[in-house]
């Protein structure tokens, strides 16, 4: 499941008191105490801390975020910030520093990853550097879609030169560009991908070499000597005037050049496909325990020597396990009995207590219950629990929970067996400092 806390901190300040005098670069609400640093690009009010001569909050970072607030005291001090988590195997696709990079894309490349699954209390915490009062954190909790031009399994695959392919099986509303095909684009004209000499081949190329010269191909519908049915666009009209190998000809795809039934020989490569995807023509993707493992390159292909990933199963790892459904399995069933239809989710014998809708997920929950903890120590277990949540929230929900606590260390605790956490941002403020982080989770204090 996917999370994206914020932490809001509010600044209460005591009635001012004049006449107080402190120096250029700080101010205070109180008679000789000072403690707030003045964070204008000139000189600040000393009592009120806004900015004086046209000055303007100033950013703490060349690249980081700009200090805001009537007297720019709440702004980013988690900003490339030391950051950890409890699953390290997620570390190098989706390392903890990328919830204080400063980036609020929501998108996975871009999220650090808390792992849950077969694993329990699951945990990421950050640095602040220093002992901070915290009073609030929001937590804003991030939709499953890819950004724009990308799509399948975790996000994985970018579709060629179609920004508005579809998130989740990579089919883009126009024809591919530049002679491309299959899903997301991704597929060279020029390459056959299956073991069965391009039987499967739907490229759009359509000629090819004899004897030193191009000749074009014409269209399949114009012989007579090949079934629809032995074509993988459906039809010899669907197959056009494109090389295709129907008979599985050993030298590759080929096509007629006149009606006289002279053929040509398409000269087609064979290709792999780009990893992570596996099939006759890369219609599927590896579902593997170690992301990175390319399962194409297993006997069988798509194999998975590290085992399936969390909710998926099978010899290939392409079936949900008991309890979910969904194209990347990681929608709940909520059956009042039995299990749900592996593709919709629709339950025979109706929702269980407490869900609603076609497919009983409304109300779904899309993390475990977590805690907030703060302290001093950088071991996650001594640190004090100043909030908690156990409530089901929809993905792209707010939550916000009271948080008083002071330390050096946030940090957040995914309780039992959790799904799969990302964050994008996590910002902190607190009186005269706020800190900001990147994570499924965006904390931010007011």
């Amino acid at each position: 499941m996917n999370i994206t806390p914020i932490v809001h901190y509010t600044l209460y300040y005591p009635v001012f008191v004049v006449g107080h005098p402190c120096r250029f670069d700080r101010f205070s609400t109180r008679r000789g105490t000072c403690i707030f640093p003045c964070r204008c690009t000139h000189d600040c009010d000393q009592v009120t801390g806004q900015c004086l001569n046209g000055g303007q909050c100033k950013y703490d970072h060349p690249s980081g975020y700009k200090w805001s607030g009537p007297s720019c005291q709440t702004g980013n001090v988690a900003y490339h910030k030391t950051a950890s988590q409890s699953t390290a195997k997620w570390n190098e696709r989706y390392p903890a520093s990328k919830a204080v990079d400063g980036s609020i894309d929501l998108s996975y490349q871009h999220c650090a990853g808390l792992y849950g699954g077969r694993y329990t209390n699951a945990w990421w915490k950050v640095d602040l550097g220093g002992n901070y009062n915290i009073y609030r954190v929001v937590i804003y909790y991030i939709n499953k879609y890819c950004k724009a031009g990308y799509f399948g399994w975790r996000c994985r695959f970018q579709c060629y030169r179609c920004p508005t392919c579809d998130s989740v099986t990579g089919k883009c509303p126009s024809p591919c560009k530049n002679n491309r095909w299959g899903v997301g684009c991704m597929l060279s004209s020029g390459c056959y991908y299956d073991e069965e000499k391009g039987r499967h081949y739907m490229g759009r190329t359509s000629g090819g070499y004899t004897s030193g010269k191009w000749h074009s191909c014409i269209s399949w519908i114009q012989q007579n000597r090949k079934p629809d049915s032995w074509f993988p666009d459906g039809s010899r009209s669907a197959a056009g005037h494109y090389c295709r190998n129907p008979d599985t000809y050993k030298g590759g795809p080929w096509c007629y050049n006149n009606t006289r039934h002279n053929w040509l020989d398409c000269r087609l490569n064979h290709c792999l496909c780009d990893s992570g995807r596996f099939g006759v023509i890369c219609e599927k993707e590896c579902h593997c325990n170690d992301e990175n493992e390319n399962c194409q390159n297993n006997s069988p292909k798509g194999r998975c020597n590290s085992g399936c990933a969390p909710h998926f199963k099978g010899h290939i790892c392409q079936e949900c396990i008991d309890g979910h459904f969904g194209v990347f399995c990681d929608g709940t069933c909520h059956c009042r009995f039995g299990s749900c239809d592996l593709t919709t989710g629709q339950c025979p014998s109706g929702c269980a207590a407490g869900w609603t809708g076609d497919n009983c997920q409304i109300g779904a929950q899309q993390s475990s219950a977590f805690t907030l903890s703060v302290g001093n120590s950088s071991d996650v277990n001594d640190h004090t629990q100043c909030a908690s949540h156990n409530g089901a929230v929809a993905a792209g929900a707010t939550v916000n929970e009271s948080c008083t606590a002071t330390g050096r260390y946030l940090s957040i605790r995914i309780n039992g067996e959790a799904d799969n956490h990302l964050t994008t941002l996590c910002e902190v403020v607190v009186i005269g400092h706020k800190y900001i982080c990147t994570y499924p989770l965006f904390l931010s204090f007011w």
